[in-house]
């Protein structure tokens, strides 16, 4: 499976967040590891996890040393929820793929997660 198939199956999955995750974007994530999703997430609600972090607490295994697909990139500022990004660097994800990059925050998060993220396609 190619990343395109993956991060086709990430915009999928944000689309269940369509009338409910307003006034925020709809966002979908994939955890995969060695070519088999282990986890899935979307942004389901307005002021709940994200969904980074949905698809973190969905996976059937550890998410260490898997992919991350994400349809916007991963926050990394305290609003409602924790910054997406303090989870994925504390899950120890390694690569990420990313498909819509922010000018506003995206240099914030991506400098903050090459610490242990070297792997980021955006």
């Amino acid at each position: 499976m190619s990343d395109e198939y993956f991060m086709k199956m990430a915009l999928k999955l944000a689309t269940r967040g369509r009338s409910w995750a307003s006034p925020n974007p709809m966002v979908g994530a994939l955890v995969v590891k060695k070519g088999k999703v282990i986890g899935r997430g979307w942004h389901r609600c307005c002021g709940e996890s994200h969904a980074e972090v949905n698809a973190i607490a969905d996976a059937t295994q550890s998410v260490k040393d898997s992919t991350l697909y994400v349809t916007l990139e991963p926050c990394c500022h305290h609003g409602k929820t924790p910054p997406c990004t303090d989870l994925i660097i504390a899950s120890k994800i390694p690569a990420m793929n990313i498909i819509d990059l922010s000018i506003t925050i995206i240099v914030d998060t991506i400098d903050r997660i090459k610490t242990v993220c070297p792997y980021i396609c955006d």
